[in-house]
This record gives C-alpha cells, structure tokens and sequence, in this order.
C-alpha cells in the first residue's frame, strides 16, 4: 500500500463499545451510504486505487467505483459473519507493505 503504515482503523467490536444492533442499524447503513462519495473523492489516491484493483481481481471483471463498494462492503459483511478479525486482514495487508508482490505470492 504504497510503502506507508496504515495510520488508522475504525471498528466496533461487538459488546465493546456498543451492541451489535447499533451495529447493524446505525454502523453499517452509516458506511453503506457514504462508502461510494468516499471512494469516488479518493479514488486518485495510490493506496484507494490499489485496493480497488486488488476487488478487481478478486471478482475477476473490471468494477465501477458503485461496483467496488458494493463489493468492498459485502466482504467486510462477510468476514464479520465469518468471524475473521478485520484486525487479522490489516495486519496481513500491513505485512505484506515490507516485501514485493512476487515475494509475498512465492511466501504463500
């Protein structure tokens, strides 16, 4: 991602802060109605436009910015219900910022 450490991280885990309703009714609509003006105003940037295309290959189709939060958004659904930490994807993704790309993929 460019080189730079992640500089921050929002999550609620459940309990911690507030109930998994607030969660789900507030949290979630909150980011689903902001995540595609948010990517469209930062999409120039060279770690939103990586991530857009590492979405891109994931699904395997070229994605409108639409088409990439809803996606983006499905996955952090989908991690939750699986129960993996969004922490664990970070720390992996911040990780893989200290080798190339073909030393990360010959490493897995």
């Amino acid at each position: 991602m460019g080189g730079q450490p992640i500089k921050a991280i929002l999550t609620d885990i459940e309990g911690t802060t507030s109930s998994i309703d607030f969660v789900h009714e507030t949290l979630f609509p909150y980011a689903r109605a902001r995540i595609r003006d948010w990517l469209r105003a930062n999409a120039h940037q060279d770690e939103v436009h990586i991530q857009l295309d590492a979405v891109e290959q994931l699904v395997g189709c070229d994605l409108s910015l639409a088409e990439a939060a809803d996606v983006l958004y499905h996955l952090l659904v989908l991690l939750r219900s699986a129960g993996v930490p969004l922490s664990d994807v970070m720390a992996t993704l911040e990780a893989r910022t200290a080798q190339s790309g073909i030393a990360e993929k010959a490493a897995r």
